[in-house]
């Protein structure tokens, strides 16, 4: 595993969008990427920005 070879902070994303995923994912990492989610966000809210 990556947390035996270094003691620096760890991130992780992989289709991690939802608060449940996030919340499993943190108990491991230092941090949580939620760039699925972000980029359906942006997919459904495209051209209301007027």
């Amino acid at each position: 595993m990556i947390r035996a070879e270094t003691d620096l902070p760890l991130a992780m994303e992989f289709s991690i969008s939802t608060p449940e995923q996030v919340r499993m994912v943190a108990m491991t990492a230092a941090g949580v990427i939620v760039g699925s989610a972000i980029i359906s966000l942006l997919e459904q809210t495209a051209g209301q920005l007027d």
